[in-house]
């Protein structure tokens, strides 16, 4: 799927409005990169809305309104030019944007230095929080989020987990990087919340992206503590490779929830197509 694409404006100072009192909103979308299959949900939204929301009605007065969209190509350092971008050559006076535990945080950043209001979502707000600016925190009035939380995640989950059963032992596969650490964050992650409705969580560590050492050890960890349930936020690609090997093992568990990239049909797709050891 395509999405909306990038459009070049004249120069613009930030938030100030275009000629005519136009006002423009920004988006900052993964149209590209390995968030790709993230952003084009919104870009979908972002194509068809667009031609709809032409104007805004404040106080009685009508203002023409337009939407631009710069692809962060899944990176951070890009996203920031995508921001800057917005607001010098589109005179964006405030920004949305969606996911990504780097390329999020990296956009509001952004907003903040240059003082537009950025909007965001579909990110864990503690991870948002935990995550601000490099702990120098965000100037309040300017950044703006809103989103379930680690616990919100962690408590849908028990809930399934507990129709196999009280207090269940679940193994966890999650990774060595931010998304990792949030999740084992002792105080405000998925960890503690899980834990606290009496359930016993196998962690084996984090695993590099893609694909770790296979998975091996996990395996083993999940299998020598008799975890019948698997939790992990994955990418597609990942939790396939991880399920394969543990059912080589003879590992089997009876419910696997899955947070993050699952929740994406596209990747998932690609995700059952990975060859088997025997096909490589």
């Amino acid at each position: 799927m395509e999405g909306p694409r990038d459009k070049d404006g004249t120069h613009a100072r930030a938030g100030a409005p275009r000629a005519g009192k136009e006002l423009c909103i920004g988006a900052v979308v993964p149209l590209t990169g390995r968030l790709g299959s993230l952003g084009h949900p919104l870009a979908f939204v972002l194509e068809h809305l667009a031609p709809r929301l032409t104007r805004l009605t404040h106080d009685g007065r009508r203002y023409p309104l337009r939407l631009a969209v710069r692809d962060s190509r899944s990176e951070p350092g890009r996203a920031r030019r995508a921001v800057a971008e917005l607001v010098a050559r589109e005179g964006a006076r405030v920004v949305v944007t969606m996911a990504g535990t780097q390329v999020l945080p990296a956009v509001a950043d952004a907003c903040q230095d240059l003082g537009v209001p950025c909007l965001s979502t579909t990110f864990p707000w503690q991870a948002y929080v935990l995550t601000q600016g490099g702990g120098r925190g965000r100037a309040p009035g300017w950044t703006y989020h809103f989103a379930w939380g680690l616990d919100d995640i962690a408590d849908v989950f028990a809930d399934m987990w507990e129709r196999a059963g009280a207090a269940r032992t679940v193994g966890c596969l999650w990774n060595d990087g931010r998304q990792g650490r949030l999740l084992r964050h002792p105080r405000h992650g998925f960890a503690p919340a899980a834990t606290a409705r009496g359930h016993t969580l196998v962690d084996p560590g984090g695993y590099a992206e893609p694909g770790g050492d296979g998975f091996a050890e996990h395996v083993r960890r999940f299998q020598d503590a008799g975890a019948d349930i698997v939790t992990s936020a994955a990418t597609g690609a990942d939790l396939t490779l991880f399920l394969r090997r543990a059912h080589e093992a003879g590992l089997r568990p009876r419910l696997v929830t899955c947070s993050r990239w699952l929740a994406y049909p596209p990747d998932t797709r690609r995700a059952a197509e990975l060859p088997s050891r025997e096909e490589r």
